[in-house]
């Protein structure tokens, strides 16, 4: 599977629950509540299986059947911490796709930053 995949995750369950259910929401991954957070994470895993080795214990010999218990399931405390480390991993990226995609599902694009002028 590819970014695509995720993207059209994003663009199919993730902005219309935003839209329903964030009043004033401009794009940043940081105003979502964790379950939302946690589920773009698993969309994000399900779709990009190469960063399995980079988030997922090597011991593990059934990774899809560990990452759909990890996050199928109420989570333990030490779950939720388990779910936060996958989340602190994957922020930044998630964080930017998010963005792309809200802007461009809004047409209400960041501004880009103008730089510093000569003498400023």
């Amino acid at each position: 599977m590819t970014i695509s995949v995720f993207k059209e995750d994003v663009n199919n369950f993730i902005i219309p629950f935003i839209e329903k259910n964030y009043k004033h929401f401009d794009g940043d991954i940081i105003d979502l509540e964790d379950q939302l957070k946690d589920e773009m994470c698993y969309l994000w895993l399900k779709s990009m299986k190469s960063w399995y080795d980079d988030i997922l214990p090597s011991v593990i010999t059934d990774q899809d059947a560990f990452l759909d218990a990890i996050y199928a399931q109420p989570p333990t405390d030490s779950m939720t911490e388990y779910r936060n480390d996958i989340y602190a991993y994957l922020e930044s990226t998630l964080a930017e796709i998010l963005a792309e995609e809200w802007a461009e599902h809004t047409g209400e694009y960041a501004e880009p930053f103008q730089g510093y002028g000569r003498g400023e």
